[in-house]
């Protein structure tokens, strides 16, 4: 599945372009009914969105590779905070820019203490802003650029300013990644919103795109909630192939707390079973799917096959459970895989 070797043999590094934030995360001891008070256990701050966590999970795994961002950050405290975090892991910051007129986007993350289940209070500031004049794809030399999250970037949402383009700008980015020899990889974020149109305009330029069980399900119309075992998995590849047919070029995939499905355009299909974590050492669940996202780029990144780019997808995102933060935990990818292998992985979803 990988792109043909003329465009990509001298390739090398990942781009994350998009949602750029901060992450306050706030520890409860439940999560309270309207009008009622929880206890805050715990507060930190970290790096949110998927465009900073998958540079800094791909950092965190010891991947190698040249990471760098392109984004918008707020001139203020968090987003000075952001670059300097990037700057401690050798992230590139040449093309995230600081707005003195927004603020550097920011989410309230409440993760329960019991069960890591989280809720989450979003403010969309500098990254609202973030259009498709801040992407030049231009004598590039990276492998594989990555767009995350779509449908909360307003401005790359937006129709296209270019004369007798009236896609959004997220399509126009991608194809000039493309045409640029870079291969594509699009996340989704659970808005609430209809985003199906935004996905559907985008998806003749995607090579990997990711999502979880109920944005696939809101995506494609196929049902996916309530199901368990083979009746989720199987109800995951239809909808993986259905996003495939819709015009990606390489792989679908979808990923749920259980476990994983991707769907190629060449007709493979793969699954795995997430791995099982005991519960007493798991501490939040956020950032996990993009932790799954790096692992399952590095793959990529090496040519991996589909079934050994899912497993370690899941195995990192096993590590990043261990803490409530969204890339804390992450550690070398052999050691993930090493650690997810002990552990094992759940045979059905």
């Amino acid at each position: 599945m990988a792109t043909p070797a003329s465009t990509t043999a001298a390739r090398s590094g990942i781009i994350t372009g998009g949602h750029w934030m901060v992450d306050r995360i706030k520890v409860i001891d439940r999560y309270p009914a309207e009008e009622s008070l929880a206890v805050i256990l715990s507060e930190t701050r970290a790096n949110g969105g998927g465009a900073f966590n998958v540079a800094k999970d791909l950092a965190l795994m010891r991947s190698g590779l040249t990471v760098s961002g392109v984004g918008l950050l707020g001139d203020d405290e968090d987003g000075r905070w952001a670059l300097a975090e990037c700057a401690r892991h050798g992230i590139g910051t040449a093309r995230l820019r600081l707005l003195p007129d927004a603020p550097t986007s920011r989410t309230d993350v409440f993760t329960v203490s019991g069960t890591g289940r989280r809720t989450f209070f979003t403010v969309k500031g500098a990254c609202a802003r973030l259009d498709e004049t801040a992407f030049d794809f231009t004598g590039s030399a990276a492998k594989i650029f990555y767009l995350a999250y779509l449908g909360l970037l307003d401005g790359l949402a937006a129709p296209s300013a270019a004369a007798g383009d009236r896609r959004p700008q997220a399509a126009r980015v991608l194809q000039q990644a493309a045409a640029a020899g870079l291969r594509t990889a699009v996340d989704l974020v659970s808005i609430g919103a209809d985003f199906a149109p935004l996905v559907r305009a985008c998806l003749g330029q995607v090579d990997y795109f990711f999502a979880n069980d109920v944005e696939a399900e809101q995506l494609t119309g196929v049902t996916v909630s309530g199901r368990r075992g083979a009746a989720l998995e199987q109800a995951l590849t239809v909808a993986a192939q259905k996003i495939v047919a819709a015009g990606v070029r390489q792989v679908c995939v979808l990923h749920t707390p259980g476990g994983a499905v991707a769907a190629g355009a060449d007709g493979a299909v793969a699954r795995q079973g997430s791995v099982r974590v005991p519960p007493g050492d798991i501490r939040g669940g956020n950032g996990c799917g993009d932790a799954f996202a790096a692992g399952f780029l590095y793959a990529m990144h090496e040519d991996w096959s589909l079934p050994a780019a899912l497993e370690l997808g899941v195995s990192v995102a096993a590590k990043c459970l261990r803490s409530a933060s969204s890339s804390d935990a992450v550690t070398d990818w052999r050691e993930c895989l090493r650690d997810a292998r002990a552990l094992g992985f759940r045979p059905e979803f």
